[in-house]
């Protein structure tokens, strides 16, 4: 029986496992430690999200940010987890711990972050993936081969 079920549990896994790569919205775990890699580095547009896990507006917001990811193609997604203790002077840096948790930022899109949301703001997936692309036309972001938002300010394009 435990056999069986050990099976079935794997099965899931692995349909999870295939949903989540043809999802293509899976948001990465970023640090203080790769975040220079991950996102300095790059110039692809990046949606990042500042939360912690003690964080009650932060729950709330989960299903919200789920939504949004799959419902805005084109950017790279990541997730800052403030509980880390590594992570605060990310977020210091970033502005985020004086605008509050939850917190959605949107990277490479020219100079600054772009701040999506802030603190307890109550926002829909609607309202937030209008007002993504808001941002990304008023900076004049296009669309590269693999189909993902680059910044226009970026020296290789």
């Amino acid at each position: 029986e435990n056999m069986q079920n050990w099976k079935c549990l794997c099965r899931s896994l692995a349909l999870f496992s295939i949903a989540s790569v043809v999802s293509g919205h899976q948001a990465v775990e970023l640090t203080l430690s790769n975040w220079d890699e991950k996102v300095v580095s790059d110039y692809r547009i990046w949606a990042v999200k500042f939360h912690s896990l003690l964080c009650g507006s932060c729950q709330a917001f989960a299903p919200v940010w789920d939504t949004l990811r799959d419902s805005v193609d084109g950017l790279l997604w990541g997730e800052v987890n403030l509980d880390q203790k590594e992570n605060i002077p990310l977020a210091q840096r970033m502005g985020v711990l004086a605008e509050g948790v939850p917190n959605v930022k949107l990277f490479n899109l020219g100079f600054a972050p772009v701040t999506i949301l802030s603190g307890d703001a109550v926002a829909q997936p609607a309202t937030l993936s209008e007002s993504i692309n808001q941002a990304l036309e008023s900076s004049s972001a296009v669309r590269n081969a693999e189909g993902l938002f680059v910044s226009t300010n970026h020296p290789e394009l």
